[in-house]
């Protein structure tokens, strides 16, 4: 065999190695924007629904955000998210101003994710739901991030749990 063919060769299955290696980890991120779906979401005393949506960032960062309504408090986690490999990936979220964690397992099915729900019996358990890929931009989730975070501690500050001197 030539040189130049060799060379060839040998340019082509690195290539091949290098697509194959990006699309599985291509398969393994998570990224962008999902919303709660309608047949999950939880309503305030009203009857408004509250959903929940997660920004999943590519370096494994995960932020969660729910915002208030008319008689409900807002919410805000932030927290980590890795991939277990068959589409499903595990996620932490803490909530900013009191001490509720969750620790999550979610599929993944298209543009979708779902999860069983936390074990029975965990300090803070996570109902089972669904999510979709929302289009919503990064800014607006952060201010709605933001505004959730504010009333999660105004909510904490009401009810007695302690709030950091520099979050008052």
């Amino acid at each position: 065999m030539k040189k130049s063919s060799k060379f060839a060769l040998g340019l082509a299955l690195l290539m091949t190695v290098a697509a194959v290696k990006h699309q599985k980890n291509k398969k393994g991120l998570l990224s962008g924007v999902y919303k709660e779906t309608s047949r999950d979401v939880l309503a305030d005393d009203a009857g408004r629904p509250q959903y929940n949506y997660f920004y999943f960032k590519e370096d494994g960062t995960a932020l969660l955000a729910q915002p208030e309504t008319a008689n409900q408090y807002g919410d805000a986690g932030q927290g980590t998210w890795e991939y277990l490999g068959n589409d499903q990936f595990q996620v932490k979220i803490k909530s900013i101003y009191d001490h509720n964690f969750y620790q999550l397992v979610m599929t993944r099915s298209g543009e979708n994710l779902t999860t069983p729900g936390t074990v029975k019996h965990a300090p803070f358990e996570w109902e089972a739901d669904s999510y979709q890929q929302d289009e919503m931009v990064v800014a607006d989730f952060m201010d709605m991030f933001n505004q959730a975070k504010k009333s999660q501690q105004e909510k904490v500050a009401k009810n007695g749990y302690d709030v950091p001197e520099n979050e008052r």
